[in-house]
């Protein structure tokens, strides 16, 4: 039986993301997309499923300038305020994708195929910079079960994948350096997971395998946990450790924008450890949880400022230690009202300094509201708290600390049921117009409301 999903959506914003510069300018953007979703039961065992999706998005920015916008700040000349400039990225992307799930001959079978294209120009008054991206991805997943009895089953699960990535770039006009870039990288991943469910207790270990090319050296990371469940208490302990491995982006690398940035071809991978433990709790109709991890970075990747007065990345040479405690909380007042709650506390350190953009103390509270008709209404407050971050002063020649301050956002959202495939969708977001910073000299957007429609 096939069946076709479709969802437009739209969005469109004028003067809502303030930047700090001459006169505070505030700078637009705009945004279209489009999906198509579908499926099809192929048998009582096999069904497949397909998405294709297009976006288009518009976005002005200002330049960052060294020479020509001074700003006053804290009591101090900063050297590097955003001149108002009619900058703009355009942004085009395509994606593609299959699956296809199933069971024979005693085994569960998953593959799919996905391809994403993309195409972004950077615009400015002397510079126009094309950079096209394109990934394919293919992969494939078996999957056995082994049960012995009703409190015993082991459970096994293999990946294999390939993907296929592609990145250019062109400069009109060229660009000194010959910042023109045609790249190309295979990458061949391997991964294995075990699962043991014997009675309260659940247990399992994965491994993971990548081959990047000659590009970066070979990966093999790996995860074991596991948990056990105290039904006399209705709590749950649990506890994970493992290593992780992240590749640097092609922008990372090769990238480059006249008005700020330039890429490092020398980077090295992001390599972690972490380990977390914690403990879940039902109360009847509520629950919460509290978990305390630590977690240890090892070439991290920053941005720092060149003499060429361009931003570029690269790794850190000191250990990036974190460790935090999360708190989450969700009850059920009735079948219709629920809270749901989180806090966390995290501590980032590296080379004996604080790391950035990373906020001491983050939270949420929310209530939602909803009936069998369909009708549902949410009231949230986010919180985010005092962050440090960078800023380029005359007086220091290079950048010096500043605190960006904690803020609070109130959001929210109302459907109204028009039929049971069609309803209205009414949604406001910062509904006070606090004044927000996650990075210095850029704001986020004030207080806006928006109306949609949402077909099921």
């Amino acid at each position: 039986t096939p069946h076709i999903n479709t969802r437009v959506g739209s969005s469109a914003a004028s003067d809502v993301y303030k930047r700090q510069g001459q006169d505070g300018e505030s700078d637009g953007s705009r945004q279209y997309s489009i999906a198509l979703r579908g499926g099809a039961q192929l048998s009582d065992k096999w069904q497949a499923k397909a998405l294709a999706s297009y976006g288009d998005s518009k976005v002005d920015f200002d330049k960052e300038d060294f020479v020509f916008a001074v700003e006053y700040d804290a009591g101090d000349f900063v050297l590097g305020g955003l001149r108002n400039s009619p900058d703009q990225t355009d942004s085009a992307q395509w994606v593609f994708g299959a699956g296809l799930e199933g069971e024979g001959l005693g085994v569960s079978h998953t593959a799919n195929i996905s391809y994403v294209q993309t195409t972004r120009e950077n615009k400015n008054t002397s510079f126009d910079g094309v950079t096209e991206g394109a990934r394919l991805k293919l992969g494939y997943s078996p999957s056995y079960t082994l049960t012995m009895d009703t409190d015993l089953s082991h459970h096994l699960t293999a990946r294999i994948e390939y993907e296929r990535e592609d990145y250019e770039r062109r400069d009109t006009p060229p660009v000194f350096g010959n910042t023109n870039q045609k790249q190309n990288l295979d990458i061949f991943s391997l991964a294995g997971e075990y699962r043991l469910l014997a009675g309260a207790a659940d247990i399992n270990a994965s491994v993971r395998y990548d081959s990047f090319d000659d590009l970066f050296e070979t990966a093999l990371t790996w995860r074991i946990g596991a948990a056990y469940d105290f039904k006399s208490v209705q709590g749950r302990l649990r506890a994970s450790l493992g290593e992780g491995f992240t590749a640097p982006s092609f922008t990372e690398l090769f990238g480059f924008s006249p008005a700020n940035f330039i890429g490092n071809p020398d980077l090295k991978p992001e390599k972690s450890f972490s380990w977390e433990i914690g403990w879940d709790q039902s109360f009847g109709p509520a629950n919460v949880s509290a978990t305390y991890f630590s977690a240890q970075l090892k070439n991290e990747i920053f941005t720092y400022f060149t003499p060429n007065f361009l931003y570029t990345p690269d790794n850190e040479d000191s250990k990036s230690d974190r460790q935090g405690v999360e708190l989450a909380g969700h009850w059920a007042i009735t079948d219709q009202i629920s809270l749901n709650a989180q806090t966390a506390w995290i501590e980032s350190v590296f080379a004996d300094n604080i790391e950035r953009r990373v906020p001491k103390w983050t939270g949420s509270l929310s209530a939602t509201w909803q009936n069998a008709s369909g009708w549902q209404a949410r009231l949230a407050v986010d919180f985010v708290g005092e962050q440090n971050d960078q800023a380029f002063s005359v007086f220091d020649y290079g950048y010096r600390l500043v605190t960006l301050p904690k803020y609070s956002l109130i959001s929210a959202n109302f459907d109204i049921p028009v039929t049971d495939r069609f309803a209205l969708t009414l949604r406001g977001q910062n509904l006070a117009d606090a004044d927000a910073f996650d990075v210095y000299g850029y704001h986020k957007p004030g207080a806006a409301g928006f109306i949609g429609i949402k077909l099921r």
